[in-house]
C-alpha cells in the first residue's frame, strides 16, 4: 500500500506528473500575475502594443519614418570624407 501511495503522490487530479520545481514556477507566477494586476490593473496583459502602434498603418508609419531615418544616416556617413590613406 505504501508503494502505491508514494507513486501516486507526484500526480496531480488530472493524472499528469507534476514536479516540485513546476510547482514552484507555478506559485512564482501566481505571485507575480497578483502584484502586477494591482500595480497596472486586472486588464493588463503584458503583451499589448502601445497605443500609438496598436494600428497596423500606424505601425507601418513608424516603421517607414525609421527606416528613412536609418537611410539619412546612411547617406551622411557615405558622404563624410574618411581619414586619409596612409601611403
Amino acid at each position: 500500500m505504501y508503494y502505491l501511495a508514494a507513486f501516486y503522490a507526484p500526480y496531480k487530479g488530472d493524472g499528469r506528473r507534476q514536479s516540485p520545481e513546476v510547482d514552484a514556477l507555478a506559485e512564482r507566477a501566481r505571485e507575480t500575475d497578483e502584484a502586477e494586476g494591482g500595480r497596472f490593473g486586472e486588464a493588463f496583459r503584458g503583451d499589448q502594443l502601445p497605443e500609438k502602434l496598436s494600428r497596423r498603418e500606424d505601425r507601418l508609419a513608424a516603421s517607414r519614418t525609421a527606416n528613412s531615418r536609418l537611410e539619412a544616416r546612411q547617406r551622411e556617413a557615405d558622404a563624410a570624407p574618411g581619414p586619409q590613406a596612409r601611403g
